[in-house]
């Protein structure tokens, strides 16, 4: 019982032998090459019913194509090969979608093919232009009893028509006589004649017009009809100007005139301007503008930027402005930017580059910058009464190393009556000393060591030497007694002027060789020049008077006072000048005055200026030294330079 009960079918002895068989099965068809159920593709289905499982070995699987597919090569089958389904219709379709057949051409329009003909596509339809569609715009390709069809037929595009064109007030167009009028069709308008004498009447606008589409179904004519009307413009006035084509009494629409300016004067505006529809010109009529251009500037060591420009159609113009800037090494002497002025001059005046060193300073000089195209200098000159002491010109190189020089007050020439100035020079500058010392018979007032000082006086000031009146000669009333106590001649002299011992001294003439050193022998012979021998008054003159012609020379136009017997020179003014050129001199008399002194000069004139080109000269006060002459430019010319 027991062992019946363990292998009886009521107790699944059987089960596991069928698994185990059929785990065989499945292997043995894997090992010889069996396939699984064969593939579906969306463009083709199997044509068998019966579905199975599995396949065996070069078993073979027929297809059909899709609907909207067709054939597109044989076989239409498949195999099982080695456990797989060839050849692979994936990579090798052999259904494709059907197409439809091409629409044909559009007359007077055409077709549009988005992608392709195949099932399910779209074509477009469209017109050309002036030509309007009738029927559908588009066709989608379909399946259909016989295959692929249209889903619509091909549309018809016709021709636009326009209304008749509109007629215009005082006009005509050449239409008038026709009825239809289509796409491209134009007409040409025309204004009416008018009298003889009246104004005629001017077409406004296009005096064409077609007929166009609009929204690709309306037809229009386009552009507007144009306007017949009377235009006149007034007549048109340049001052300063000329008319050089388009002369006329009467000036109607499309007329033109041209114009230019006179010499010197320059045209704003246009130079063509036409009469337009609302009797005005376009552009407006021009004016002449006086041309006011300044000199082209020139800057040594810089260079000249212009910021703006000018319209006076010269290469400088008011009111253009410019920049200047200088080259390296120099800098900037006044403003950076200048303007072209109304006058035709830069304002403020042209700026210049000096070199890029402190500027030095002199004492009672002044210190000027040379340009050059070798060097840059620094130029001294002192001012007058002082002469300059060292090199006149130093470069900005030489500012560091070389000692500047100095101006030296030249001193008026020392003169100390009877008495002599150790050394003896033609001129005294820089702080000279000089020693003073008086003939014998006369004593020293004063220091006798003055010095040239800076402002050309002498300090102290110059000593006297003043007579030492011998002793015992205080009462003396009677020249002859004087003479006995006089040690030389010349004092002889001046006791005998002094008593006025004419009688004396004609005797005394005679004898002159034996007197010196004598004092009871006669007087010497007196063969000095017969000027004033009277003694003086006062002992000195005041300053000689102011003349027309002369004047002192500068040594002696600071002195106050001057001695008896102390002689001036003279020389002319500026602005004068002498036949020949010589110095004139003038003496201090015994009384006080002077010698006389001429007016021996006489004014300079300047030559004759010629002609002045593009002007002419208004010469008021002859050509003498200090006339002023005036010029004046023609109409149309500006001065460059002054006018006076």
């Amino acid at each position: 019982m027991e062992a019946g009960s363990h292998h009886g079918p009521g107790r699944g002895g059987p089960q596991p032998l069928l698994l185990l068989l059929s785990l065989v099965s499945a292997l043995v068809v894997t090992v010889h090459g069996d396939c699984g159920p064969p593939p579906r593709y969306p463009f083709a289905i199997p044509e068998a019913t019966v579905k199975k499982e599995v396949y065996q070995e070069g078993e073979r699987v027929k297809y059909s194509c899709r609907s909207g597919y067709t054939r597109k090569r044989l076989p239409l089958h498949i195999s099982c090969n080695n456990g797989k389904w060839s050849p692979d219709g994936f990579t090798s379709p052999f259904c494709v979608v059907k197409s439809c057949p091409h629409p044909g051409d559009l007359i007077n329009g055409h077709v549009e093919i988005k992608t392709d003909l195949s099932i399910g596509s779209t074509i477009e339809f469209s017109c050309n232009e002036g030509y309007s569609l009738i029927g559908h715009s588009t066709s989608t390709c379909e399946i259909s009893d016989s295959g692929t069809s249209w889903s619509n037929d091909l549309p018809n595009c016709e021709i636009v028509s326009c209304p008749r064109p509109p007629n215009i007030p005082n006009g005509k167009h050449s239409g008038e006589e026709d009825d239809f009028f289509t796409y491209g069709s134009s007409v040409t308008y025309s204004c009416n004649t008018v009298p003889e004498e009246s104004i005629p009447f001017s077409l406004i606008g296009d005096a064409s017009i077609s007929c166009a589409v609009e929204n690709k179904t309306t037809g229009v004519w386009k552009p507007l009809p144009p306007k017949c009307q009377v235009i006149t413009c007034p007549q048109p006035n340049v001052p300063q100007g000329k008319l050089i084509s388009g002369f006329g009494r009467t000036y109607t629409y499309r007329d033109t005139a041209m114009f230019e300016c006179k010499r010197g004067y320059l045209l704003n505006g246009s130079h063509l301007i036409r009469c337009e529809s609302d009797n005005e010109w376009v552009p407006p009529v021009p004016t002449c503008q006086l041309r006011i251009c300044c000199p082209t500037p020139n800057v040594d060591h810089g260079k000249i930027t212009k910021i703006t420009s000018s319209s006076q159609g010269c290469e400088y113009g008011f009111p253009e402005k410019i920049k200047v800037s200088c080259n390296s090494g120099y800098i900037l002497s006044g403003v950076a930017t200048n303007q072209c002025q109304e006058s035709g001059t830069w304002g403020p005046a042209l700026s210049s580059c000096i070199p890029d060193c402190n500027s030095p300073k002199i004492d009672h000089g002044r210190v000027e910058a040379e340009h050059s195209f070798w060097n840059d200098m620094w130029k001294f000159t002192c001012n007058e009464g002082y002469i300059l002491v060292g090199k006149p010109r130093i470069s900005c190189e030489e500012l560091t190393s070389s000692e500047l020089p100095r101006c030296e007050a030249l001193c008026p020439h020392p003169k100390v009556g009877n008495g002599v100035v150790i050394p003896n020079r033609t001129q005294y500058q820089g702080a000279v000393t000089i020693s003073v010392k008086c003939n014998s018979g006369y004593k020293l007032i004063g220091d006798p060591n003055p010095y040239c000082a800076d402002n050309r006086t002498w300090s102290p000031e110059l000593p006297k030497c003043e007579w030492i009146i011998p002793e015992g000669c205080e009462q003396v009333q009677a020249g002859q007694a004087i003479l006995k106590c006089l040690p030389n001649p010349g004092d002889v002299i001046q006791a005998l002027e002094a008593y006025k011992l004419s009688l004396e001294i004609a005797k005394l003439e005679l004898e002159v060789d034996h007197l010196r050193g004598k004092c009871t022998q006669p007087l010497p012979s007196l063969k000095e020049e017969p000027e004033d021998r009277t003694p003086p008054v006062s002992g000195k003159c005041n300053p000689p008077p102011e003349l027309r012609t002369v004047q002192l020379q500068w040594q002696f136009r600071n002195q106050e006072t001057f001695a008896w017997k102390e002689s001036v020179s003279f020389e002319c003014r500026p602005g004068y000048s002498a036949k020949q050129r010589q110095i004139r001199h003038a003496r201090c008399q015994s009384t006080g005055t002077w010698s006389l002194i001429e007016e021996y000069c006489t004014q300079m004139s300047c030559p004759d200026p010629g002609e002045f080109a593009n002007g002419r000269i208004n010469q008021t006060d002859g050509n003498l030294f200090g006339s002023k002459m005036n010029f004046v430019c023609d109409e149309g010319y500006v001065f460059q330079g002054k006018g006076q």
